[in-house]
Formats: C-alpha cells, structure tokens, sequence
C-alpha cells in the first residue's frame, strides 16, 4: 500500500470543525468515514447531538452513515482511537474530550441523521402554524399520493369534458387529437405537481404575428407577378400559402384573445404538398432548374431564370418563418393557458391534502423552503437549533435543497439570491464528488453543485483524492480516458484519483474482450446477443479461477460469482444478459431489469388477484388452476368438470369456477384449492388487498412451491412475490377490484417495471444499471450494453437554470422549445460522460470492457468516451481456465409434525408480554394490563386548588404549551406585548380570534399573563435558565415478568452543571383540576422522573399558579 497522499486535507475535513468547507472526495476516498468522523471530532469538543445534522440521500445510506458515526463514537468514549480517525486524535482521547464524548452518547439520539426529506420534516414539524400544515401532518406514501391524485385528475378532467365546457381548452385539445390530447394534458400536469416553480416562457399575444404572415405570403404573390413568365411550382406553393394566409386571418387570431378553438385549429390546418412534406415540416424549394427552363421559352438566359429564382426563394423562405413564428407563437399560448387551467387541479390538490393532513416528499422541500425564507425568527431559532449541518453526496442536490441549506446556515444578507447569503463559521460542511453527478433524472442539477461552489470561498474547499478502492492500473486508466472529457466546457472539472493499491503482480486492471459478430452488418439485436454470450462466458470461466482481493481480509482468494457486475447504463433488452447467463446455469441477482410484469411468479399472482376480485373473471380462473401455483392438466380439468353435478337450467358440461361448491368436486387437490379460495372471496370487502393477497399466497404456499421450482435462485422471485404484495399495499381504499384492473393493465400494456431486490446476492452476477451502482463496488466489473445510441429528449423539455419547460402543443413546439430542448440535451450528453466515469470507477481489481469486431455506431455508447479499447490487452476465456465444475446442494426440510410442535411450544413458553406505556396520551398498549404503579406521596385534595375565572379548552393549552416552549428556546420575547401580540397570532391561525374576556374565550392577554406568571413561580424561575423544553422519552423497564415500553414527552427538563438531569417539568392548563386528574399527572410525571432518574418532579398547574413537587 501506498503513502496516503491527501493527509492534510483530510486532517482539516476531520478538525476543523469551525470552518464552512466544501470537500471534492473523490470515488472510493471513504467520505463516509469522513463525515463520521467530522461528527465524533464535533462531540469531542462539547457539541450536542441535537445541534447536529448529517444529511445524505437515501435512507440506507442514512442508516449507514448512522452506524458508522455511533461505531466510532462509541470506540472514542472507551479510550480507543478507529484507524480512520487517528489523525485527529493523535495522543489519543484527552480525559475532558473523552467526557464530552461520553455525554454525546447519553443523547445520540438527539442526532439528526437523514435524507434531506427526513431533514425538513424535522425543520417544519414544530412550526406547524408558521409553515401552514396541520400538526398532525403524515407523510403520504408516494404510490398512494399517486393514486389520490390520479383520481382528482379524472375528476378534473371530466369536469373539463362536460357538456358546460364550451370553447374550454382542455375540451378543444381532446377534440383535436384524443389519444395525443390527454398524453400532453397529463404529462403537463404531472410535471407542474412536480415542478412547481417552473413555468412556460409565456409572451404576450399579438395580432401582428399573423399580420407577418399575411404580409410575407403577399410579398411573395407580388413579386412572382413581376415577371413576365412564371414556374409552375413555385406558384402552386405561392396559392397555397396564400389560401392559408387567408384561412388564418379569418380564424379569429386577429383578435386581442382568440378562442381556443381558433388556436387550436390554427394547429390543425392541412398541409398542401406543394409546401410541406408529409412529416409536416416545410419543403425544401427545388425549383432552379425549372425557372432556367421557364426563362429559356420565354426566350431569355438562363442566368436570368436563375436570378428570378434566387430572388423568389427569400420570399418563400420568408413565408415559412413567418408561419414556423406564428405557429410557435400559437404553441406558446396554448402551453400557457393549459398551465393556468392546471392551477385549478393542483390547487385543490393541495386543498385535499391539507384537509386530509398529509403532505407528499415535495411538500416537505417547499414548505421548509417557505418556512425558512418567509418567517426570520423561525430562521434564527432553526439556525440556532442546527449549529452544524452536514451533506453527503452534494452533487446530487438540486436548487431548491441548496436553498434550504444556506438559509438555514447563512447570516441575513441585503439584496441577492439564497447563494449570497454569507455562511456562518463551522455552519456547513459539504461533501461531494460533480464528477459523480448522474440523477438528473430524478431532479438533481449539478448547476446547483457548481452554483454553490462559486459561492464558496476557495480557501474553503479542499480536495481529497486517494482511492482505497482500485488497483493503479485501473485508476491510470481512468485519470487518463477522462481527465478530456471532464475537463470540457459544460463540465465541473477533473481531479486526478491518487492510488494507493498497487497491481497484482504484472496483470492488467483494464483488459478487452473481443465480441465477435457474424456478418458485415449485423442488427443492435444480434449485437447484443453475442456480447451476452461472451460476457456470460467469462464469468463462467472466471468464477473459481481467476484471484482477487477480498474485500474484508485484502488477501486473496478465488472468484465468486458474487464479486461480479455488469453494469448498464440503461435497462434496455438486460433480458438477453439474463438468459445468457441462466442458459450456463450462472446465478444472476437483477436490480436493472424492468421486466417484472414478464415473470412468471407475477402473471400467476395476477391471476389469482383477477379470481378473488371477480368471480366472472372465469378467464383468470382457469390461468391459475392451470398454472405453476396449482398446476391442473387439461385433461384433470375436463374430469372434475364432468363429476361435477349437472344443473338443469344448462345445457353442457357443469363449469368449473371459483363459486363451484368444493363439496362436489372429488379431485383432492382441486377441492382442496376451492375451498381456500372460497374461504378468501368471503373477506373481500373485509380486508385490504395487501392483507387479504399476503393470507392467500400463505394458504396456496406459494414462496414454498418456488423454492421447490427454483432449485437456485429462488431468491429473485420470491422478492417479486414481496413487491407485488407491498404494491397492493397503496389500495387500501381503493380495493381489490381497482388493483386487479391496474395489475392487469400493467401487464397487458407490458408496463416496465423494476423488479424486487433479493435479499442473498453474494453469490449472484450483479446485474444492474450505473445509476443504481453508485455507491457500491465489485471486484470485477463488466460494462455491457452499451452499443445502443442513448435516446435523445423527446416531449417536455426543461430548462432548471431558468425553470422554464417546454412541449410540443399537437406536434407544433412553442417558439422557445429549440432553445430549451438544445440547452436539455447538452446537459444529458455531459451526464452521460459522467455516467461511464461512474461505471469505470466501480471497479476494484478488474475492469473488462467489450471490444466489438462488427462497426458501432459513432453516437452509441461506448464511444460518448475515447476509452482507446483498441489499444487495450484482450482477456480471452479460454486462457482464464476451465469452468469449474459447481455442486448446488439442495436442503430437504426435515421438520416433522413432532418437531414443529416442539418448536412451536417452545416460542410460545419463551415470549415475552410487551406493554406499551404512553403517559403523555395515558395509554396502555395492552387491553386488560395495568399500568406500572410508582410510589409518591398522598395526592392533594381538589380543593387546594380554586376554579380560574377563565373558559378552559384543549385548544387554550396547547397555545400556553406552545408560547411557554418559545419563551424558553428565544423564539418569542418574555416582554408581555410580545406575547400578548404571538398568544393572538396563534389563537388566529387556529381559526378563533382572541376574546375580550377569559370568560367567553380565549384570551391573549390571559395567555400572556398565565406565562409570564409561570415562568415567575418560585419552583420554575430558579430552573428557568437551565430548562429545555420539549424533550422525546423512550425507555423500557422490566415489572412482574413482562417489559414495559415507555414513550412520552416531557415539556421541559432542567440539566445540573454535570449534564445529569436535575428536574423534569410538566405543565398543566387545567381550570378547574379534579383528585384523579391530579393523580394520572402524578404518575405521569413519577414515570418520566424514574425513566430519566431526575431528582426531582414539578407539575406545574399554569392557570391556578400551583405547583406539585413528585420526589
């Protein structure tokens, strides 16, 4: 191994904890031991876990980064160094640091450590009243938010189809071009829910684009009439243009407003083939030749019909961009209107969810967003809350997140965007890699990563180079086929990887292997065909031959079909790479393929949710009895059916159906899956689909019957057993009938879709796209499929830099759709680049790249990067070595009826009693268990405490709780205007308006007053500068056998000078308390002061001004 060259820079990315840093860690440098350990260095020096955010993009990767922070947090808090953080602590654990460390362990959980998504939930949650949500807001599942906006949408679009819409757009479009009118309509909706700052370039109309038109078309009428002989072409296109000229000008787009209908039918004219070609498009004026002839008979010079040409071709070339800007302008309109008129749908969107309490993922980006921007002292006191936040894989954030992210961590600044916004010292701290970034897919814009760069200071970047994934060979190979293409203009810039690994002995990190086609001109199809017989073949031949680096141990040992990947950069035909690979019996684990609705597992699955659902749906029957699930012959089939008991109201044999009484079938097996299928249609309408699938594919033993028929890799279809059951999952509402209709839609419509993901992979090829890849490494990589030419833009187009969008209105594209479509697909070539750097850097020992003998074309994929494979050694299977002979060792199930009822008494002697004990909601998770009893003393009379001239309401304590929780963080002043001014402002936003008197309502002046009354109790104001309000309490403790799960929480806690818990508060608006609510309070809070071992407990009855001391 080689001297780790980037030392310096990673001892600062460690320590230097007061320093705003963008850190450019390149592929396989361990940033996530970076970020981790920049978390430990942080509690080392007394930060808390709560004033710490670590943000990455997906919740594995959260959980990862989770486990690694408390790995070496808790490796610091026993005196032991990690290897990745001896740097920063270089003496070892100083005694005051390894305290802190320790008191950062007591809190962990305080640590927010999430997706970006999880993070703004956690910005706007206890702002619900400044963000505008309902408190008790969930976050919806996205396929069912799909399919409560996809029953809006009909609704919505019904309405627009209705007999009352008139010249309504919508109606107009559909009118038009049905099958290409709803295409547009849902895909410029469906962009605007998701987009919703972006917005078509609109202009206003004007008349004068039609009057452009009209005067070009008669230009080019009187200049043809200025000559004395005419070509008989040229004016056939001269009438043509003319007629349309005068169509258009009498369809009403003269007009300040024209109707739909006249922009729609200016979209719809007929195109005489005398100007346009068949496409639609204009046609080319050919006509020189034939002006030198009509100049001939008209007895002048050729020159001179040539001239007349060259003078005439202006004019017609004139009338075409006219119209082409008239016809764009026109699309342009249309596109404008359709946005206005989707406003209506998304804004009762929005209603619906609002009323419902739910908000989607983009919810929670834009109302965090609003939050930040729209409310400072919200701002200042999240700033305050989130002293140090910390982001994964920066490239992959878009504009908006960026935004969230400097408001939260930047100071108020005058003028300029979010990005101008100075950072706070140790505010931010960004890791990333551009030349990674590939989700543009998924809304990512790596503009924004650059956009923040420059918005950085550069002594605050460092770069980090050392790669402890790959060999040198590899990384030489890398540094030098893309450090030109990641240099380009457009392109973030290159950073060399440094390699710390050196080869194994003299082989090669980079080899070729030769593809070779039949034929000189061989179609993509038999292309992709030979690349996935000799793909397949090398990994056959590898597996047990070829030695690489274990990853855990770094010795060597022999290939296993799990240190394989091929990788793709699209999932198109992965199905030949498939069956190349199951045709040598080579277990492959897909995570590419779209081909989920093409399995057999799945085709059965839908038959039998078709049976269930539909009784009638004998077509569906009979695919499941004769299927793999039950597996009934024809011939067994005709048998049960003619046993079956004649019914003398019809003719023929008795059908055999799903309601056909079990009773009279005498084929065991048939009788058997009857009635279990009876027995599972009578609780339809009782039961979710997902319930009701998961019981049914347990009582036909479904993942038993496919491991049986899979005697290998059965894992991959038993996860798309899984699948299918958690899709059902979104049709909780909706039923099994509407799930049956869409599963077999999808799978008539041959919808792609990813299939499940197994869980045992290690001894599986990988295949899989780069897109998933990211992230994860192999020690042989494959990149395969990429002969195809990648699929240009089509459709809508977006423009993120301006957030303007564009489409094609009935085959006409607005006046700006060039531009954006043009600027759209240099940032996808520019992707694609990246993408294949990805794909090469995925690779630990080997990387084997196909060398094809048939010519590929110049625009596929292989050749977006000059990767000179040419040049490249080839690896040919035949000297990699024999095919090792594989044994697969197939486990009987031994289990006895004897000893599964052994093994049942036995979990059933040793299960324990959970209890679920929430005293905030005096709840018991368990009917018929009481609560854990806690000793205190005797309980104070009710009538200690004297009835409050004051109208009590739950809606009156949760504004005191609310206001109480302010004061203590620095939200809301103590001054009594400033919080008789915030107590109105909560009581409105509630929907209710301050009372005059405490007596009829709720009054701001009487909240204020309850507070400032509180916070000057004796008990409280010699807590109040240690209290923290709003404290989440989890814990368990064992009584009489069983555990008892405690989840509650408690209003506010003082801490001691040592950290330890001194005191937990409770605080109580109750007008007129009773004896027992007086007791419940008391246990709730001996609860809470026994969980937390505080000294002491204070119920603080706010409205009386008594408080409750629980020893």
């Amino acid at each position: 191994m080689k001297i780790i060259p980037d030392l310096a820079a990673r001892l600062t990315a460690l320590t230097a904890v007061d320093r705003t840093l963008l850190v450019e860690a390149g592929a396989g440098s361990g940033k996530t031991s970076i970020m981790a350990g920049r978390v430990a260095v942080l509690f080392a020096r007394g930060v808390a876990p709560k004033s710490i955010a670590a943000i990455t993009f997906t919740e594995f990767a959260a959980s990862e980064l989770r486990l690694r922070i408390e790995k070496f947090t808790m490796a610091l808090a026993n005196g032991e160094v990690p290897r990745d953080l001896a740097q920063a602590f270089p003496g070892g654990v100083p005694e005051a640091e390894k305290a802190n460390i320790y008191r950062a362990c007591q809190s962990f959980d305080q640590l927010t450590c999430s997706t970006i998504h999880g993070f703004a939930q956690a910005l706007i949650k206890p702002y619900p009243a400044e963000a505008g949500i309902d408190p008790g807001a969930d976050i919806v599942d996205p396929t069912e938010a799909d399919l409560a906006f996809s029953e809006r949408y009909d609704a919505w679009l019904k309405g627009r189809l209705s007999g009352d819409a008139g010249d309504g757009l919508v109606a107009q479009i559909i009118l038009a071009n049905e099958t290409a009118g709803l295409k547009l309509i849902e895909e410029v909706v469906q962009f605007l829910r998701k987009n919703r700052d972006a917005s078509c370039a609109r202009t206003a109309w004007s008349s004068r684009i039609m009057g452009n038109f009209a005067k070009a078309a008669e230009q080019f009428e009187t200049d043809l009439r200025g000559y004395a002989y005419a070509e008989e072409k040229t004016a056939a296109a001269c009438r043509a243009l003319r007629v349309l000229a005068h169509l258009l000008s009498g369809s009403g787009l003269a007009e300040r407003a024209p109707s739909n209908a006249a922009l729609i039918a200016t979209l719809d004219f007929e195109r005489d083939e005398s100007c346009f070609t068949q496409a639609g498009g204009r046609r080319v004026l050919q006509t020189k030749t034939k002006w030198q002839d009509a100049a001939a008979k008209a007895g002048l010079s050729k020159a001179n019909g040539t001239a007349a040409f060259d003078a005439i071709l202006p004019r017609y070339t004139a009338c075409h961009d006219a119209l082409e800007a008239l016809l764009g302008a026109v699309a342009g309109e249309l596109l404008g209107r359709l946005c206005e008129e989707a406003q209506g749908l998304l804004e009762d969107w929005r209603e619906y969810k609002q009323g419902a309490a739910l908000l989607d993922f983009d919810d929670l980006l834009y109302t965090a967003r609003d939050l930040l921007r729209d409310h400072e002292p919200v701002r200042q006191a999240l700033s305050q809350r989130f002293r140090h936040v910390m982001v994964d894989e920066f490239q992959d954030t878009d504009p908006l997140q960026t935004e969230i992210l400097w408001l939260i961590c930047g100071n108020d600044c005058v003028g300029g965007g979010a990005l101008a916004r100075p950072l706070r010292p140790g505010s931010l701290f960004m890791v990333g890699d551009p030349k990674q970034a590939i989700y543009r897919f998924r809304g990512a814009d790596v503009n924004a990563y650059i956009a923040a760069r420059s918005a950085v200071d550069a002594g605050s970047q460092i770069k980090i180079t050392a790669n402890f994934r790959s060999l040198e060979p590899i990384l030489d190979f890398v540094n030098a086929r893309f450090e030109p293409a990641l240099s380009a203009a457009g392109q973030p810039g290159f950073s060399e990887l440094s390699p710390i690994h050196p080869a194994i002995g003299g082989r090669p990190g980079v080899c070729a292997l030769d593809v070779v086609v039949d034929g000189e001109k061989p179609k993509a199809a038999a292309i992709r065909d030979a690349e996935a017989v000799a793909v397949a073949g090398l990994c056959d031949r590898m597996v047990g031959n070829l030695e690489v680096r274990d990853h855990r141990t770094g010795e060597m040992r022999p290939c296993r079909f799990g240190d394989i990947a091929l990788l793709a950069p699209v999932g198109t035909e992965l199905w030949r790479f498939e069956e190349a690979l199951e045709d040598l019996a080579i277990p492959v684990s897909t995570q590419a393929g779209k081909g989920f609705f093409r399995r057999q597992e799945i085709q059965d699955l839908i038959a039998l949710t078709r049976a269930l659902a539909d009784p009638r749906d004998t077509l569906a029957f009979g695919s499941l009895v004769r299927g793999p699930l039950v597996g009934l012959s024809e011939t067994e089939l005709l048998d049960i059916s003619e046993a079956l008991p004649s019914d003398p109201e019809r003719q023929g044999l008795p059908m055999l159906t799903i309601r056909t009484d079990p009773g009279g079938v005498t084929h065991a097996l048939a009788r058997d899956v009857l009635a279990k299928l009876s027995s599972l249609r009578k609780r339809v309408r009782t039961t979710t689909p997902y319930v009701l699938l998961a019981d049914a594919i347990a009582a036909l033993h479904v993942r038993a019957q496919i491991r049986q028929r899979f005697k290998a890799g059965a894992e991959r279809a038993i996860a798309n057993v899984d699948l299918f059951l958690d899709m059902a999952r979104a049709y909780d509402v909706r039923g099994l009938r509407a799930f049956a209709s869409d599963m077999r839609a999808n799978w008539e419509e041959a919808v792609r879709q990813v299939e499940g993901r197994p869980d045992a992979e290690q001894e599986a090829v990988s295949l899989i796209t780069v897109h998933a890849a990211k992230g994860l490494e192999w020690p042989i990589v494959i990149p395969i499929n990429m002969t195809g030419t990648p699929k240009a833009e089509s459709g809508l187009v977006q423009d993120r830099s301006k957030n303007l969008f564009s489409i094609p209105i009935l085959g006409v594209c607005p006046a700006d759709h060039a531009d954006i479509e043009a600027r759209a697909d240099e940032e996808q070539r520019r992707e694609r680049v990246r993408l294949w750097y990805v794909a090469a850097t995925r690779a630990r020992d080997l990387l084997v790249l196909p060398r094809h003998s048939a010519g590929l074309s110049d625009k596929c994929w292989a050749k977006l990067v000059h990767l000179d494979v040419a040049a490249l050694p080839a690896i040919k299977p035949d000297d990699v070595g024999t095919v090792k002979e594989r044994n697969i060792a197939l486990r009987e199930n031994g289990q006895s009826r004897e000893t599964f009822a052994a093994e049942a008494t036995a979990i059933f002697d040793a299960r324990r009693t959970l209890v679920w004990h929430r005293p905030s909601r005096s709840e018991v998770g368990q009917a018929g268990e009481g609560e854990v009893k806690i000793e205190s003393r005797d309980l104070p009379e009710s009538a200690l405490f004297e009835p409050a001239a004051v109208l009590g309401s739950s809606t009156r304590g949760t504004i005191l709780h609310k206001l109480v929780e302010e004061v203590l963080t620095g939200e809301t002043s103590d001054a009594r205007t400033d919080l008789e001014t915030r107590a109105a402002e909560l009581v409105r936003q509630l929907g209710q308006e301050p009372a005059a008197d405490p007596k009829d309502g709720i009054s701001a002046i009487e909240l204020a007053s309850t507070v400032l009354r509180t916070l000057a109790l004796p008990e409280v104001a010699t807590l109040r500068p240690r209290l923290v309000p709003e404290l989440p309490l989890f814990g368990a403790q064992t009584h009489e056998g069983r555990e008892i799960l405690l989840s509650g929480q408690v209003d506010a806690i003082a801490f001691d000078e040592t950290g330890a818990i001194d005191a937990v508060v409770d605080w109580k608006s109750d007008v007129a308390p009773h004896a027992s609510s007086i007791g419940h309070y008391r246990q709730q809070i001996a609860d809470y002061r026994k969980q937390t071992k505080a000294k002491r407990g204070l119920l603080v009855f706010m409205t009386t001004g008594q408080v409750v001391e629980v020893a």
